[in-house]
């Protein structure tokens, strides 16, 4: 780009939170300081480590105080996050290494303490999971932070930037994104970066757009007046005329009125305008998104993913007595409310820390219902929580990845087991609760039948239902388009499961991102669903259009669906509809933001 360059570019990247910003550039210099290499002498040693005892004080100290700042402005993810770093920080795993690698070393604190995080890296590098990559960044965030206390360095130049600020930087840590706030700090863009990263999970939790899979090379250098950050569409543009400035400010108003029409009556019964009732349950994966529930008009919890207790914590034990407790405050703060416990679905490419390094070949073999059937001993711990919590309350079961019906009937057989050993022990416990499967791969959709007959609930996975039956890697940000979405063939294969579940008189429900988006509100209720499971974010939204359908015109909408065969001609069919009953397009972005 040149220098004087002054025209409007667009550039296209990836959404990890939603929303529009107009600000100003700020770039940030990510210029790393080296660091300070010396000898020591064994008579040095102890007063090196008081010093990475202060520093780590000191840095808990500071993540101390911002948790308690986000939690006052009511960021409660962001400050959970925080926490979560907290607990790293006082793992006495790292403390220990940090401390033998020194007496052995016989080098100052911020070379050894830098040679310890250097092979914590090399083995997250071995680990080709997303979440993983996520938490390897915590340590990151942490790293830098100690050394900064170590080597009196400031903070970063950001904290300076002006009013309306958008961030460009090379990637986002957790502890950047946690202390930006509004209006100094209004929207990030990014080269690096992913949705489930944990600053993108914080600037969702404050509202902040962000885009990332930005190139920024030589941006810097371009005549740079004006940037809008379209966190729907994932596109960032710099230097917008007047007519795309005056369309987006016209937007972010449109937003502002949006969101304050969608969060009314959610006490009330949700059904379309010709009377047909409809249920919105919440996925979940977090203590804090429980709290906001009723007041979002969620009628209980759809999903829970119990493998995120792994994946938020790295001291979480899969013990039983620890699943047992966090159990209990979901079921308590749930109240009455319904709670569908999904069990561990890990494996794969979804491996705990406690399994990342185990010689089992099965664990990067198997995924879901066949790792836990394959490994009883953690299934069993956590079907003797579950049986135990539902004593107190609305539990259901729900199965990960299921292929074959052997799988659901082995599982009730376990779960009949494990009933007997509690009631043997004397133990407060609720038996024969409701077994459900999730039918997210092509093998089940095609045995749904079967399924409902035995099992007592269906609910559709739409996500992994679109990988694996399309063949794409929805870790690729190229390959996660919005069209595989509308795929006619996944279309249908939702039609046929739906249709399969009401033959059997059995529930069905959809859990996957589609549930999440208004634009496959009314196709979804027109294949006859009844039951949506979405994000908790993105349930007012829902609400809102299911009470401006009218049920016959759905189910009109979805038999035209089914007759196309492109999926560009769905798309157009469904923004049409959506736009006769005046719900705003461009809120329903690309559904690979929300993955």
């Amino acid at each position: 780009m040149s220098k004087k360059q002054e025209e409007e570019t667009r550039i296209q990247g990836y959404s990890v939170s939603e929303g529009i910003a107009i600000g100003y550039p700020f770039f940030l210099e990510n210029v790393e300081k080296p660091i300070p290499n010396f000898p020591i002498t064994l008579n040095e040693v102890d007063q090196e480590i008081q010093r990475y005892h202060i520093a780590l004080r000191c840095s808990s100290e500071d993540l101390k105080k911002l948790s308690k700042y986000l939690t006052y402005k009511g960021s409660k993810e962001a400050a959970t996050i925080i926490d979560t770093q907290i607990q790293i920080l006082g793992d006495p795993c790292l403390t220990t290494q940090v401390e033998e690698k020194i007496r052995h070393m016989l080098q100052n604190i911020e070379a050894v303490f830098h040679s310890v995080i250097t092979d914590y890296e090399i083995r997250f590098s071995c680990i080709k999971d997303n979440l993983f990559q996520g938490r390897w960044v915590d340590i990151m965030d942490l790293a830098k932070r100690v050394l900064r206390h170590l080597c009196f360095q400031e903070q970063a130049s950001w904290l300076n930037a002006p009013a309306e600020s958008i961030i460009f930087a090379k990637d986002l840590i957790p502890s950047h994104a946690a202390v930006a706030d509004y209006p100094r700090v209004i929207a990030f863009v990014t080269e690096e970066g992913g949705a489930s990263s944990h600053a993108a999970l914080i600037a969702r939790s404050k509202g902040i757009p962000y885009v990332t899979c930005i190139n920024l090379n030589n941006l810097h250098l371009c005549l740079v007046q004006c940037v809008i950050v379209d966190g729907y569409n994932g596109e960032v543009i710099l230097n917008p005329n007047d007519k795309t400035l005056v369309e987006y400010q016209n937007r972010r108003n449109n937003l502002q009125k949006w969101a304050k029409k969608t969060h009314v009556n959610t006490d009330s019964v949700l059904q379309t305008k010709d009377g047909y009732s409809v249920e919105v349950l919440a996925n979940v994966g977090h203590l804090h998104d429980v709290e906001q529930l009723t007041k979002l008009g969620a009628k209980g919890i759809g999903l829970f993913r119990t493998e995120y207790l792994f994946f938020q914590n790295n001291h979480f034990s899969f013990s039983e007595e620890h699943q047992y407790e966090f159990y209990s405050k979901i079921i308590q703060k749930a109240a009455d409310m319904p709670v569908t416990i999904r069990v561990f679905d890990i494996g794969g490419d979804k491996i705990p820390q406690f399994l990342s390094l185990s010689s089992d070949s099965s664990v990067s073999k198997y995924r879901g219902i066949r790792f836990l059937l394959l490994h009883k001993d953690i299934f069993r711990m956590q079907l003797r929580a579950i049986l135990r919590v539902a004593y107190y309350g609305n539990v259901r079961i729900l199965l990960p990845l299921i292929s074959d019906l052997i799988e659901l009937e082995e599982s009730r057989i376990l779960i009949e087991q494990v009933s007997q050993e509690l009631s043997q022990e004397g133990a407060l416990y609720k038996s024969n609760l409701p077994l459900g499967c999730m039918v997210e791969i092509p093998s089940a959709v095609f045995i749904s039948g079967a399924l409902a007959k035995h099992c007592d609930f269906l609910s559709i996975g739409t996500n992994d239902l679109i990988q694996y039956s399309l063949g794409i890697d929805r870790s690729d940000y190229v390959e996660s388009d919005f069209n595989y979405s509308i795929h006619p063939s996944i279309i249908r294969m939702i039609k046929m499961v739906i249709s399969e579940a009401i033959q059997n008189k059995k529930n069905v429900s959809i859990c996957g991102e589609i549930a999440s988006n208004p634009l496959f509100t009314a196709l979804l209720m027109g294949l006859g669903l009844k039951i949506f499971s979405c994000s908790p974010r993105y349930i007012p939204a829902i609400r809102h259009v299911i009470r401006q359908i009218h049920f016959k015109d759905a189910a009109i909408l979805a038999q035209t669906v089914l007759e196309m065969d492109s999926s560009s001609q769905i798309f157009k069919v469904l923004q049409s509809y959506l736009n006769s009953i005046h719900i705003p397009d461009y809120l329903c972005g690309n559904l690979h933001s929300r993955k």
